[in-house]
C-alpha cells in the first residue's frame, strides 16, 4: 500500500519516507553490437522506450546514458528513483512488460552488466 502526503510516501505500512532529498540509482553497463548503436540510444535514452515505461511511476526520477569517450561501443545507463523500495516495487508490479522489453531489445547488444544499486550520499 502506498500513501502520498506532500513529499512523504509511506511503503507496505512501514515509517513515512521523505522523498525530497533520496535518489537511488541503478547502474546499467552494455557492450553494444556497433550495428545497432542509434537504435540502442533511441531505446536506451532519456526518452526511449524504458524510460517511457518507468515514467508510469511518480517515483521514477529519470535515465541518464553514457557513451565511453574511449571505446564508443561501451555505455553506462544510470536509472533514478526515488529509493530502493520504488524501484522493486515497480519492477514486480511491472514484471511482465520488464521482461517483455528485455527480450525485445537484447538483440542491441552483446552483454549487459548490473553494476549495482547505489544510494546518493547528500
Amino acid at each position: 500500500m502506498m500513501a502520498l502526503s506532500s513529499c512523504t510516501m509511506v511503503l507496505n505500512d512501514k515509517k513515512p519516507v521523505d522523498t525530497t532529498n533520496e535518489v537511488y540509482s541503478v547502474i546499467w553497463k552494455y557492450q553494444i553490437q556497433p550495428e545497432y548503436r542509434g537504435t540502442f540510444e533511441k531505446e536506451y535514452g532519456s526518452t526511449g522506450t524504458w524510460a517511457d515505461l518507468f515514467q508510469q511511476s511518480e517515483y521514477y526520477r529519470g535515465s541518464f546514458l553514457h557513451k565511453d569517450e574511449n571505446e564508443p561501443n561501451t555505455y553506462v545507463l544510470i536509472d533514478t528513483w526515488v529509493n530502493k523500495q520504488t524501484y522493486e516495487d515497480f519492477k514486480k508490479q511491472n514484471a511482465q512488460r520488464y521482461n517483455e522489453l528485455s527480450k525485445q531489445f537484447e538483440y542491441l547488444y552483446a552483454t549487459e552488466e548490473k553494476i549495482g544499486g547505489y544510494n546518493w550520499v547528500k
